[in-house]
């Protein structure tokens, strides 16, 4: 979706794609100043907005993420960029990211589950790639191979193995 606003700070236009992800309609936001009252209720929030659009603005940031207060009383997240149009004219271009937001925070939370995991094993652990070259290490907690571990990067398991069983890992990495 996408506004247009005149150097006054009011909204000019804006399309159905912006009425359909913010429930806003030309008539709810005639400016700038009555979208961030709709949008950010909370002043607090505002402010803190309001202090990323002005980075907007001045070319500091790319877009701007924050949680939109919507029509029907939603929040969602959506992704604001900004494109000039003229000298006289801003166009602000939306997108609702709610999905990929909720996502990367899942994945933020699993990461950190996993991690706790992997350095509450008592011995080593290896990340391997397909062909057994170990990209990743970690001691345990009874670990003290901080050194002994960055040697092992680089270095195919297979190395560290006995002939047959490393004949074996090298058959089941293959398989």
């Amino acid at each position: 979706g996408f506004v247009l606003v005149d150097s006054e700070g009011r909204c000019r236009y804006l399309n159905q794609a912006f009425t359909r992800i913010t429930g806003y309609t030309g008539d709810d936001i005639p400016s700038i100043a009555i979208w961030f009252e709709r949008a950010h209720p909370n002043p607090a929030y505002r402010r803190e907005v309001q202090k990323m659009w002005e980075g907007l603005a001045r070319g500091d940031r790319g877009a701007v993420v924050a949680g939109v207060v919507c029509r029907d009383g939603k929040v969602r997240d959506i992704e604001i960029r900004r494109a000039f149009i003229g000298e006289r004219y801003n166009l602000y271009v939306i997108r609702d990211v709610t999905e990929h937001v909720a996502t990367e925070e899942l994945l933020k939370q699993a990461t950190s589950e996993l991690t706790a995991v992997i350095e509450a094993f008592p011995d080593l652990f290896l990340r391997l790639n397909v062909d057994g070259t170990i990209i990743e290490s970690r001691t345990g907690r009874r670990g003290d191979g901080a050194r002994a571990s960055r040697m092992l990067l680089g270095r195919r398991v297979q190395e560290f193995l006995p002939a047959d069983l490393s004949e074996e890992v090298e058959n089941v990495l293959k398989g």
